[in-house]
């Protein structure tokens, strides 16, 4: 009985060479370590097979066989056992390894418990609204943090929509008698004459206006736009606080390639190795994708578990940003 005949038992699960083996060698381990390894054949025997080829006493054993591998081949060895699903898989490109996957919001099966759901709505395809995000005063929320040239903008929309108009008194008092203290010799509002005045809400003026019957799609729109800008403030702050709870593990600059996500694999190798070396009995043939292998790790107590913090509220600097940078898409 040469090596041949015991890696050919091993390959093909044969009852008959493993009872041998075990009854000559004593364990799996004194085989690979004391035989095969010495022959140069680590290659030549399948890591799955000798999983299942090792008695149920001696499994605490394969984390020193996968070192073995890990030592002689390299990170590279295991690429394959993460790459199993075409939507979810490991590569190996240059001297960095690559998670790519199909569906961003998978990244939900990094974390344990009810924060799945959440990024499933935060990664996913569709855009996430978690807020009704209203505004008591249009003026404070949006026009006085606009930019001059979108400010001038919705100035000459407010001319336009009121062209050749103008309200006495009469017609005021139907609105706000706010406007009493902007009428002309000629005892009429003239909304070109108090642009001005509008535009830096002098006494609530611009809030005043707004509600008139002239501007009830302006009004909408710019509700609109703050309550758009406010959710993905809070939905672009939120990815930054996930990606970076994982940061230690990926890298948070997500790349996209075609329709793949790719995000870089941190400390690929030396993952592998701190599940090598751990005391649990799951053995590295039992995963078929990188994220449920970072999330048992987790559960193990490997690794210590990705957490973040739920903004109550977006930072209304990154508010406004939103504001001024989706203007034009809302005011026409």
């Amino acid at each position: 009985m040469n090596i041949d005949y015991f890696i050919d038992g091993i390959n093909t699960n044969n009852p008959d060479v493993l009872e041998k083996l075990h009854t000559i060698f004593g364990s799996m381990k004194n085989f690979i370590f004391g035989y095969v390894y010495k022959k140069n054949r680590l290659k030549d025997v399948n890591l799955y097979k000798i999983y299942y080829g090792m008695n149920d006493s001696e499994l605490f054993d394969f984390g020193k066989i996968c070192n073995l591998y890990l030592k002689e081949f390299g990170p590279d060895f295991f690429v394959h056992y993460f790459s199993q699903y075409s939507t979810n898989y490991i590569t190996k490109e240059g001297d960095d390894y690559y998670l790519n996957l199909k569906y961003l919001s998978d990244i939900r099966d990094l974390f344990i418990g009810p924060n799945m759901d959440f990024i499933s709505y935060l990664f996913g395809e569709d855009w996430y609204e978690p807020f009704y995000a209203e505004t008591g005063d249009l003026y404070e929320d949006v026009v006085s943090v606009l930019n001059n040239e979108n400010k001038k903008y919705l100035a000459k929309v407010i001319l336009a929509n009121t062209k050749g108009i103008t309200l006495s008194e009469d017609d005021i008092l139907d609105y706000s008698d706010v406007l009493l203290d902007y009428v002309n010799e000629d005892g009429v509002f003239n909304f070109h004459e108090n642009i001005n005045a509008i535009m830096n809400n002098e006494d609530d003026l611009f809030n005043e206006v707004i509600m008139m019957n002239y501007f009830g799609e302006l009004q909408r729109d710019l509700e609109n736009l703050y309550s758009l800008s406010y959710n993905e403030a809070w939905n672009e702050e939120m990815t930054d606080i996930v990606l970076d709870s994982i940061s230690e593990y990926f890298d948070p600059n997500i790349t996209w390639e075609k329709d793949m996500a790719k995000i870089k694999v941190k400390l690929f190798g030396t993952t592998l190795k701190q599940f090598f070396n751990s005391s649990t009995d799951e053995s590295i043939t039992e995963f078929n994708d990188y994220l449920y292998f970072i999330n048992s790790l987790q559960r193990f107590g490997i690794i210590d578990e990705f957490k973040f913090r739920t903004l109550e509220s977006p930072d209304f600097r990154k508010v406004n940003q939103e504001i001024n940078e989706r203007f034009f898409d809302y005011v026409e």
